[in-house]
């Protein structure tokens, strides 16, 4: 499973046989979530035991790698 990087303690990353729409999971802490790029943001789309401070932090943070995330979607996934 691609690990795109790391921040706060959590690992933010794609499984290796994932599917449209372009999207992150990201665990630690004992939990996990995962984000999907709507409209050229990614939104909150599940979330269990994370803490909201936490998933606020990490959602800022998503936003502003969107494009090395979308880069690394494209470079894993189309050359499969």
């Amino acid at each position: 499973m691609p690990e795109i990087y790391r921040i706060f303690g959590f690992k933010i990353r794609f499984y290796s046989d994932d599917h449209e729409p372009i999207h992150v999971h990201i665990v630690g802490h004992d939990g996990a979530a995962r984000f999907e790029l709507i409209d050229g943001k990614f939104v909150l789309i599940e979330s269990d035991h994370i803490k909201v401070s936490d998933l606020n932090r990490l959602q800022k943070s998503v936003n502003e790698n969107v494009d090395i995330i979308v880069d690394r979607w494209h470079e894993y996934f189309d050359g499969k």
